[in-house]
């Protein structure tokens, strides 16, 4: 009996003090997680729906309805292959003396084209409008990286500007995503300038991963 009562409290202290301490696995499905909803979390929390006037997109852009911006003078000419372009824009602005210029900002550039237009000179044209665009902001563009964006084939590049002159603004990355179909182009770009400073509710106007994600797989083809 006494032998009994013995191993039944083994047992019981066993089961109180345990076996050792619990194994924490590392890299499993729980840091992944975790790790996506780093990648995944947004500093901008107002997203808006956009739909442009030829009905052939939509996508979330933040801060409001994004803005029509026609190509200018400022603009190299348009391609013969391109009858007609438009920039459409959602951006943030700060005060520089007493002029306003932009920081960050998030950009669908739609390019329609010529009829009777080959696949190839569309492809051509799209990216001699990506290079002009880089090339005004002394931008380097990185090898291009094959994706998928809106389900359909489509590249995505890089790279950091080189302002011809001396500028005490702050230099930006660019995130452009290129992608062609039968009768426009598109152009998605971010400008993330890493801005340092917070707003007037102390809330980091840096943007993170989450935001680029946010904008540029939102975007979807309906046309």
């Amino acid at each position: 009996m006494r032998n009994k009562r013995l191993a039944t409290g083994a047992i019981l202290l066993i089961a109180i003090i345990g076996c050792g301490k619990e194994k924490v696995e590392t890299g499993g499905p729980g840091d992944k997680n975790a790790s996506q909803n780093h990648q995944d979390a947004t500093s901008i929390k107002v997203w808006k729906d956009f739909t442009p006037p030829s009905r052939s997109f939509r996508a979330k852009f933040p801060w409001g309805n994004a803005i029509h911006w026609p190509f200018t003078g400022f603009d190299k000419p348009l391609p013969t292959e391109i009858a007609e372009a438009m920039k459409y824009r959602s951006s943030r602005d700060e005060m520089d003396g007493d002029r306003y210029y932009t920081t960050d900002y998030f950009n669908i550039t739609e390019a329609k084209f010529t009829p009777g237009s080959s696949a190839a000179e569309c492809e051509k044209a799209l990216d001699q409008l990506l290079r002009d665009e880089a090339d005004q902001w002394g931008i380097k563009l990185s090898e291009p990286k094959s994706i998928t964006w809106s389900g359909q084939p489509a590249k995505e590049m890089e790279g950091i500007e080189t302002p011809k002159e001396k500028t005490n603004r702050m230099q930006a990355r660019r995130v452009y995503r290129v992608l062609v179909t039968a009768k426009f182009g598109y152009i998605g770009i971010v400008r993330d300038t890493g801005n340092p400073k917070k707003d007037v509710f102390g809330v980091p106007l840096k943007l993170t991963p989450g935001d680029v994600k946010m904008f540029l797989d939102s975007f979807t083809l309906t046309k």
